[in-house]
């Protein structure tokens, strides 16, 4: 699923297979050596589906929490708390919660003190 959004899999990588790593290089536009260069892509757009009510609730923790370290961004419209709305479809949700669970995010979670999924 990750690769219908312009991310590369570590799991494709043939000289180091990361499986859990995913990263947004716009569908391979940019590449470690733009990084290196100083060439950085753009922030990744804004998801475009279905907001925040249709998150399951049992799946809401876990977003919420993605939002309080910064992984996922709302549109805005509450800067003080996690009441942005957020343009997920059930299948990003379902992805995100994915790799939530399998620790993909929990340096990010550990270093703004929050726990840690793992």
């Amino acid at each position: 699923m990750p690769r219908r959004w312009a991310f590369t899999c570590g799991a494709d990588w043939t000289s180091f297979p990361d499986n859990p790593h995913i990263q947004w290089n716009g569908n391979g536009k940019y590449k470690s050596s733009d990084i290196l260069a100083g060439r950085y892509p753009p922030t990744m757009p804004k998801y475009v589906g279905k907001e925040e009510e249709d998150v399951p609730e049992r799946f809401r923790p876990m977003i919420d929490k993605l939002m309080s370290a910064g992984i996922i961004q709302g549109d805005g419209s509450d800067p003080t708390g996690n009441g942005d709305i957020i343009n997920l479809t059930h299948e990003q949700v379902r992805t995100l919660v994915f790799i939530y669970r399998g620790g993909g995010f929990d340096r990010k979670l550990e270093v703004v003190g929050l726990e840690t999924a793992v």
